[in-house]
């Protein structure tokens, strides 16, 4: 289990420390935690830490990767639908003009 661990994230203010599989879940964490302990409030000092450890297999790395990219394939599979909607169109357009 600890293995698997790969982020742990430090409270400056309480000095409380978790351990977190992604940089993503230390992020959420942190944000629910200044909500709960703190009252909203961030500190100066909070800190996500990377942990070292023996290297991840390679689907290790591409999910570490999509992990922490999540919202550049988003955005792409956004821009791509949009295309397919908007060439729809234009073709629907031409046939309807030109027959």
């Amino acid at each position: 289990m600890l293995d698997s661990m790969r982020y742990m994230y430090q409270c400056g203010a309480c000095r409380t420390i978790s351990s977190h599989p992604s940089e993503r879940a230390a992020r959420v964490e942190r944000a629910d935690h200044a909500e709960r302990v703190h009252d909203g409030r961030w500190h100066r000092n909070d800190d996500i830490i990377g942990i070292r450890g023996k290297p991840r297999p390679v689907g290790g790395y591409v999910l570490g990767w999509l992990d922490r990219h999540n919202w550049i394939i988003g955005r792409a599979l956004l821009q791509f639908v949009g295309l397919f909607v908007a060439a729809g169109l234009l073709y629907r357009l031409f046939t309807a003009v030109f027959g």
